[in-house]
């Protein structure tokens, strides 16, 4: 296995030569997002967000929270919310095929972020029942829990079984977050082989992750740097520059991180399924 800079050095070297098509590779994908977010403010669909109201009173902020949600502004909200995210998951498995290709040392071309909308189904039904088996645990536990500390009679065993509660989550969260890791290779083991089934590529991403799970970690976490470099110079340019320009920036540079995660990622997946053929979806598009 590859140290986390020799994938950044690995990604980098690929993207060079075509950054500016990745670029729109992946802004196609985070478009149906940028749309969302036109509508919400041109129809004033923006849930509250008052954080001095959640910090001095968090039950008035509860409660304006609520009554939007319940409006039919809020039912909107969600429902649009919900459907640009759908359409959002097709795009993203695009960006990833485009990452794989120029792994592979192929061309791309913009409209290979289109290249999975076919799999769309498949696609979201990977996300459903990828979360489902990373969370399951805690939901159950909050099942068989909460009725429990609500039947109690006696507060020291309220307080007992709250501890306990607290236990249960804290334990839960851990494993929800190993089986998450369990499944990071999911989406670009799809991206690889399109017609692959949902229980076939969650099978194979469990085990290939078996004892890789803290090394792909470790290369998430390595672009850290990265990450406050465009905390600080989002908050430059807005200080400077205003709310849109700054927005702007930060959009341009968290697509530029995106390309070089999403390359990076794809390159140490591609180590663990090394000689398993590949039918990427976008590779059947001709030039």
């Amino acid at each position: 296995m590859r140290t986390s800079k020799e994938y950044r050095q690995t990604a980098w070297s690929a993207i060079k030569p075509v950054l500016p098509i990745m670029l729109l590779i992946f802004l196609v994908a985070s478009l149906p997002q940028l749309i969302f977010m036109f509508i919400q403010t041109v129809f004033g669909l923006m849930p509250p967000m008052d954080t001095d109201l959640l910090l001095s009173d968090p039950d008035a902020f509860v409660a304006a929270y609520s009554a939007f949600m319940s409006s039919s502004k809020g039912i909107t909200y969600s429902l649009l919310n919900l459907l640009f995210t759908l359409i959002t998951i097709p795009l993203s498995l695009g960006s990833i095929g485009a990452a794989q290709r120029i792994l592979r040392g192929e061309g791309v071309l913009v409209r290979h972020s289109l290249a999975y909308i076919p799999y769309t189904f498949r696609a979201i039904w990977l996300q459903i029942c990828t979360a489902f088996y990373a969370f399951w645990p805690m939901l159950l536990a909050y099942v068989v829990a909460i009725p429990v500390l609500l039947t109690v009679p006696s507060p020291d065993i309220v307080l007992f079984t709250a501890i306990l509660l607290l236990i249960a989550v804290i334990a839960t969260l851990v494993l929800a977050i190993m089986r998450t890791y369990s499944m990071v290779a999911s989406d670009y083991l799809l991206a690889r082989n399109p017609n692959t089934s949902v229980s076939e590529i969650m099978r194979t991403s469990r085990t290939i992750m078996k004892g890789n799970r803290m090394n792909f970690f470790l290369l998430e976490l390595s672009f850290i740097g990265w990450n406050l470099l465009i905390a600080v110079l989002d908050s430059i340019v807005l200080s400077m520059a205003g709310y849109t320009l700054a927005n702007v920036c930060s959009m341009l540079l968290s697509l530029f991180l995106g390309v070089y995660m999403t390359t990076a990622e794809a390159a140490f997946v591609n180590d663990l399924t090394a000689d398993t053929p590949s039918d990427n979806a976008s590779g059947k598009m001709t030039e």
